[in-house]
């Protein structure tokens, strides 16, 4: 693809290097035996101006699958009898006291294991934690994306723009410039090679006012949606 608005910088082809090294989970101290096996086109990407989006992509990808942790932390936190469990062992560190600190130095401390078995800690709060964190996670995905103007405006890049002001507005997507959605249309019918969609998702004017999760999206196309925005980066 042909990118543009590509902000570089002088350290850009070094800090592609070292993205793709640690994508390919190779340890810096070895990168010169490593770069030696690699083939032409791994080393041309590492060394090309496209660096700073290889590096996005490569956060992208991981800040998605983040979400595996997430919820499998918010099941524990459900599931009463293994909490007790682990617990009881004496060797978890559930019981530890936990820190949540202050810009005076102080700091919020409570006991782990307490607020984990609190009654208030129940289902009801399950998808709002959820919509924290996707919210918090396309914030950031289409903030960083905008710090290079969406680089060339691909479909799969411009859902996250939309996907993160629906985010931010209280869930419910705000369709108000007509033209820019026009002349750059955000969808998954053309996306990476790398990460095919096997979902059809479209953002269309009649989206406006329309919630996002759990009436458009479920969390996993979401996900989707963020991963597929990594691999476009990682294939440019």
């Amino acid at each position: 693809m042909k990118m543009r608005h590509l902000r570089t910088s002088p350290s850009s082809g070094q800090a592609a290097n070292n993205s793709l090294l640690r994508y390919l989970r190779l340890p810096a101290c070895h990168s010169g035996a490593a770069l030696e096996r690699m083939d032409d086109k791994v080393i041309e990407a590492m060394n090309s101006k496209h660096g700073e989006a290889i590096d996005l992509g490569h956060r992208l990808i991981t800040l998605a699958y983040g979400y595996y942790s997430h919820a499998a932390a918010i099941d524990l936190a459900f599931n009463k009898k293994v909490l007790s469990i682990l617990t009881s062992s004496g060797q978890s560190g559930f019981d530890s006291v936990g820190t949540v600190k202050k810009k005076n130095g102080g700091s919020h401390q409570f006991s782990k294991s307490a607020w984990l078995n609190h009654d208030g800690f129940t289902e009801h709060i399950q998808k709002d934690l959820d919509r924290i964190w996707l919210t918090g996670a396309l914030i950031f995905a289409g903030d960083s994306l905008r710090m290079y103007n969406y680089f060339d405006h691909a479909p799969c890049l411009e859902l996250i723009r939309h996907l993160r002001n629906a985010a931010a507005h209280n869930n419910r997507f705000r369709i108000d410039n007509l033209k820019l959605l026009e002349s750059f249309p955000a969808h998954t019918k053309c996306g990476p090679k790398g990460y095919p969609s096997n979902s059809d998702f479209e953002v269309t004017p009649a989206l406006d006012g329309t919630a996002l999760m759990w009436d458009f999206m479920e969390p996993g196309d979401i996900l989707d949606a963020i991963i597929s925005a990594g691999y476009y980066l990682h294939e440019a």
